[in-house]
């Protein structure tokens, strides 16, 4: 069982539910309006129309998350999901988003990672992972998040106990086909009511 400072999770901020929320009353609202005023297709298509932009919220600003454990890096962008055994790591670039740089030369973006100076905080997150494990919910600077993730992949190989093996994607199938489903039933909605 890995100690909590072999733990490193880094997820963005939460304005994702804030902007929800704000569809939600706005989208509401506009929708009771609608059917208050006999207009129940319009209605259903802003409800519609409110569910897509909320999924796609969640999918960009909610899902994105990095978590480096003692079995490696597992990357979550908002509709694939990476994972890299610490072997298979070659390096983490900072940049515009935080890059993985993978043995056999695959380019992983992290979006969870945004570019510096966007949040300075006041310990870095190399500090944060050699002291305790930390779930990082702010923007974080990507130099610092680099060096972590450097530090703890040469502490895992240099102790042996790494797991190796090669780098997994996987896509989030049923997000979208949720997704498909909802801009499905919104533009059909559309065109019922344009008709």
């Amino acid at each position: 069982m890995p100690s909590p400072r072999d733990v490193l999770t880094v997820r963005p901020r939460l304005a994702g539910w804030a902007w929800i929320v704000m569809i939600a009353v706005v989208g509401c609202y506009t929708a009771a309006d609608a059917a208050l005023r006999g207009y129940p297709l319009l209605a259903g298509t802003v409800l519609a129309w409110c569910a897509v932009v909320a999924w796609f919220i969640a999918g960009v600003l909610l899902r994105p998350r990095l978590h480096a454990s003692d079995s490696g890096v597992v990357v979550q962008n908002p509709w694939v999901t990476h994972e890299l055994p610490w072997a298979a790591l070659r390096s983490a670039e900072p940049g515009l988003q935080l890059t993985l740089i993978a043995e056999d030369g695959a380019q992983i973006r992290v979006w969870s990672v945004p570019s510096s100076g966007i949040a300075l905080r006041t310990h870095s997150i190399r500090e944060a992972a050699a002291h305790d494990g930390r779930v990082v919910t702010d923007a974080t600077r990507g130099p610092a998040v680099a060096d972590a993730l450097e530090s703890m992949r040469d502490r895992f190989l240099a102790a042996g106990d790494a797991p190796s093996g090669p780098r997994r994607r996987s896509v989030d199938t049923p997000s979208l086909v949720v997704g498909g489903a909802l801009l499905a039933l919104a533009v059909g909605l559309t065109l019922s009511a344009a008709l």
